[in-house]
């Protein structure tokens, strides 16, 4: 008890999440111990369940401000597009807003590379394991807003159906975080995103346009 009156005060918080950190990372959420973080921030595991009711909680206080944050700029970035004048939504204007989004969002991610190593790596066992399904979520949606509102402004588009519209939203971003999952320097991480973008871009394009029958063809 005389070891946390010493430590404690208000750096005692910051000290466990900062063991917390290192504790996640070495063992994942499963593994990790409160009584190792507690250990090592010289502090009791009660005093840690004074500041997290949990170890979920403990976790959530160190992933979620940069979880939530790189989430709710992406689902803004949804609204920004559709904001945009009806000429900058064509498919050319679409990748010409992707460009800039998918390098924001990289910069993100790699400015708070340890929280998404965490969510993406050493969350199993808490809500975050899911966290992209998340993003895949609004992807799905805004492909078939896409659709629906081209569609009402009198441009044919091609259905994509919900199931497509799921699979390839999730390989999208399964493919999109991988670069800080090998480790990618964030330079190196830019350049394949740029071609990753411009992959996906083009196939989305060429689901998503009117297909000529057989008859128009040959007409042709």
């Amino acid at each position: 008890m005389q070891r946390d009156d010493a430590r404690n005060g208000a750096g005692a918080r910051e000290r466990v999440m900062s063991c917390a950190v290192r504790e996640f990372m070495d063992k994942g959420f499963n593994g990790a111990s409160l009584r190792t973080i507690a250990a090592a921030a010289e502090v009791t595991t009660g005093a840690i369940y004074g500041y997290f009711p949990s170890k979920e909680a403990l976790f959530d206080a160190i992933v979620a401000p940069a979880g939530d944050e790189l989430l709710a700029r992406y689902i803004a970035s949804q609204e920004r597009f559709y904001a945009l004048p009806f000429e900058d939504q064509t498919f050319e204007g679409m990748q010409d807003f992707e460009r800039g989004l998918v390098h924001e969002m990289l910069d993100f991610v790699y400015d708070h590379r340890g929280e998404f190593l965490l969510i993406f790596a050493k969350s199993a066992g808490t809500s975050w394991e899911t966290y992209m399904e998340r993003f895949v979520d609004v992807e799905e949606e805004s492909t078939h807003r896409y659709t629906r509102e081209m569609r009402e402004r009198g441009v044919e588009l091609a259905a994509m159906s919900p199931a497509t519209a799921r699979i390839l939203s999730s390989m999208f971003f399964r493919g999109y975080f991988e670069p800080l999952l090998a480790g990618m320097p964030r330079g190196e991480a830019h350049g394949f995103i740029a071609d990753y973008e411009r992959f996906f871009h083009a196939g989305y394009v060429a689901l998503m346009e009117p297909q000529q029958s057989e008859d128009s063809k040959d007409a042709q």
